[in-house]
């Protein structure tokens, strides 16, 4: 299950719509990239203030780019590297659409394979142990 972490450093908060365009892009982005269900891929978006991110020591703060860090986590040996470079790349241009090109020098996108023992869902763990309740 690839799991995606959207971390966005800017002044003003992002609207609901570019949080649903980056939900919604990103995980088509990847299944279609990955050739995998895209209700096995969870998303997260969290926000920062441009004030804590700095380049060379030098805040990000008053120019008029978001950054943005992504972060793709997905079961080591389940997509060939063409397939990772292909995911990168259609993530960063979801990035482009939802911010209208204008991304920070700051971003980046990171894919880390994690192997598959190391990894799995609440519901996964759950049924492997009786003090762990998930729900749907």
């Amino acid at each position: 299950m690839p799991n995606v972490m959207i971390e966005v450093a800017e002044s003003q908060t992002l609207i609901d719509e570019e949080v649903r365009e980056l939900f919604d892009g990103v995980t088509s982005a990847l299944s279609d990239a990955l050739g995998i269900e895209p209700e096995t891929i969870v998303v997260r978006v969290a926000q920062s203030d441009c004030r804590s991110w700095a380049v060379g020591g030098q805040p990000v703060v008053g120019t008029s780019n978001r950054a943005a860090q992504i972060g793709i986590c997905v079961a080591k040996g389940s997509a060939t590297p063409k397939q990772l470079k292909t995911a990168m790349a259609a993530t960063s241009n979801v990035l482009a659409a939802v911010f209208e090109g204008w991304v920070h020098d700051a971003s980046t996108i990171t894919i880390q394979e994690v192997d598959e023992h190391l990894g799995g869902s609440i519901r996964e763990l759950a049924a492997d142990s009786p003090s762990i309740k998930a729900v749907a």
